[in-house]
């Protein structure tokens, strides 16, 4: 038999002693662990909505996705812009470098915005920069139907569930 077998056999009662305490230790460092259903991340990128109400697609590309586009492209860290004109609004996704710090990025796009603002035609609404970020997913989602209204089964749901857990409660109809 080898050394730490014998060793283990004469000590018994100390190697149970020291299994109890490893067992305990993981138990107690298992609780300590900060888990996530879904952990905060961050994507480098973000996308800039303009609105101009009742402009065509070629309008709104002529006059504010080029603009915003060659405002955004002289950022530092930029690696990619992307645009969308549709009809009465302008989006531009902009992709940074990995590791950039976003809130720095996000602050730089919004004072290129303000430099670009005067070149845009005075109908345009302020443009809204918007993050990706799976802090702002729903982390539960619910469905309910039946065979009411939409306003009847919406003021039982408010009257039914628990109002504190929820942070935002939003009914919608789907034909």
């Amino acid at each position: 038999m080898s050394p730490l077998i014998r060793l283990s056999l004469r000590l018994g009662s100390v190697v149970v002693l020291a299994v109890v305490l490893l067992f305990g230790a993981g138990i107690w460092a298992a609780t300590q662990l900060q888990q996530d259903l879904l952990p905060n991340i961050t994507v480098p990128a973000f996308v800039v909505i303009t609105a101009y109400p009742g402009a065509s697609p070629g309008v709104v590309d002529q006059q504010v996705t080029l603009p915003v586009v060659s405002a955004l492209q002289g950022v530092a860290g930029v690696t990619t812009v992307d645009s969308t004109s549709a009809s009465g609004a302008s989006i531009v996704t902009v992709q940074f470098k990995d590791g950039i710090d976003t809130t720095a990025a996000r602050q730089t796009l919004s004072s290129s915005l303000d430099r670009a603002r005067p070149s845009l035609p005075p109908q345009v609404q302020a443009p809204n920069i918007v993050t990706f970020s799976t802090s702002g997913l729903p982390v539960l989602r619910y469905s309910v139907y039946a065979n009411e209204s939409l306003g009847d089964l919406s003021s039982q749901l408010r009257s039914a569930l628990p109002v504190r857990p929820l942070k935002r409660f939003r009914s919608s109809s789907i034909p």
